[in-house]
């Protein structure tokens, strides 16, 4: 059985905002110690999943790296047993366009 977690709801979405906002400044050492090693983010949107610290901060370089001025937002934060939240995207003024 995985390990619940002793944190409050409050102090679940503290550290889920927090990982977004170590992603919006770049500071990749404070989003690593705030992932547990079986930490699991899912991109919905590419259908790429990864688990753990090394793998998901690999992923968010590689976007911040294609799109420097990227940042996040959150759209929801839900607190369930293993806690969670949900970007509502990426923004970034230098991302390609789709075309109409």
């Amino acid at each position: 059985m995985p390990p619940t977690t002793t944190l409050s709801p409050q102090a679940l979405i503290t550290a889920a905002k927090a990982l977004i906002e170590a992603y919006n400044d770049k500071n990749w050492d404070r989003a690593k110690a705030s992932i547990t090693k079986d930490f699991v983010y899912d991109e919905v949107a590419t259908g790429r999943n990864v688990t753990g610290r090394e793998a998901t901060i690999e992923a968010w370089q590689g976007w911040a790296q294609a799109f420097p001025d990227s940042k996040g937002s959150y759209q929801s934060v839900i607190v369930a047993d293993k806690g969670g939240a949900r970007w509502k995207h990426l923004q970034s003024k230098t991302a390609p366009r789709p075309k109409a």
